[in-house]
């Protein structure tokens, strides 16, 4: 039915910017994960972190919730695999107040949050709706189409690492932007398979707000070869 993990991470930095506050940052970072299946259909993996800590005199407490959810439709041409995944990470909820809520993702991989890398799960309420089909023996086709929002109005866009591109006051929207992601993957043979990467980001109303505020296009192809 699934697997347990607890862990803690504790994370400093002799100068760390977020909304507001800069300083010298330490954070301690409490992770409860739980992931596996359900009669190999049903898959899950999902994550609760709570954060705590100190920059620059301000108190942290931040949060980030995570749900990776999936089901197998072994019946159907192409056994599809349709999933859903929803992340919510904290912001801050007010300027000059002493304290931050923002969220440290750390050393997050930001291929997850759209090829385009424009963002990251700092002050970000994201949604997932994807679909992975294989039309042809060793053939994958991955589809993923996310929606982006500030969690707090009160808190700017943050992009990989964790650096703040676009401040609170930029505009009152919410609505950051979407982005539509494709990866076809043949594998070759067991030690070797090529992939085709492509992302499309679609800006919203906030990222609007404040100029340049152009679509991106990513596109790759990469070869890996396991020895």
């Amino acid at each position: 039915m699934g697997k347990s993990e607890f862990y803690y991470l504790g994370f400093r930095s002799k100068t760390s910017r977020f909304s507001d506050v800069v300083g010298e940052e330490v954070r301690h970072s409490l992770g409860f994960r739980r992931f596996g299946n359900v009669d190999r259909k049903f898959n899950f993996n999902n994550e609760v972190i709570y954060q705590w800590g100190d920059i620059g005199g301000n108190t942290i407490s931040a949060f980030n919730l995570e749900f990776d959810l999936s089901y197998r439709l072994s019946q159907v041409s192409w056994t599809p695999i349709v999933g859903l995944k929803v992340d919510w990470s904290s912001g801050d909820r007010e300027t000059a107040d002493g304290k931050l809520q923002t969220f440290n993702p750390l050393f997050v991989n930001p291929g997850l949050y759209s090829l385009a890398a424009v963002n990251t799960p700092a002050n970000l309420t994201s949604f997932h709706p994807n679909i992975l089909l294989f039309p042809a023996k060793n053939l994958s086709l991955y589809a993923d189409y996310a929606i982006f929002f500030r969690t707090s109005k009160e808190d700017g866009l943050y992009a990989p690492p964790r650096f703040q591109t676009r401040a609170a006051d930029t505009g009152t929207e919410k609505h950051i932007g979407d982005a539509v992601g494709i990866n076809l993957t043949y594998s070759i043979n067991r030690n070797a398979k090529l992939e085709l990467i492509s992302s499309y980001y679609i800006p919203g109303g906030f990222v609007k707000a404040s100029p340049p505020s152009n679509s991106i296009f990513y596109l790759a192809t990469t070869l890996t070869l396991r020895i």
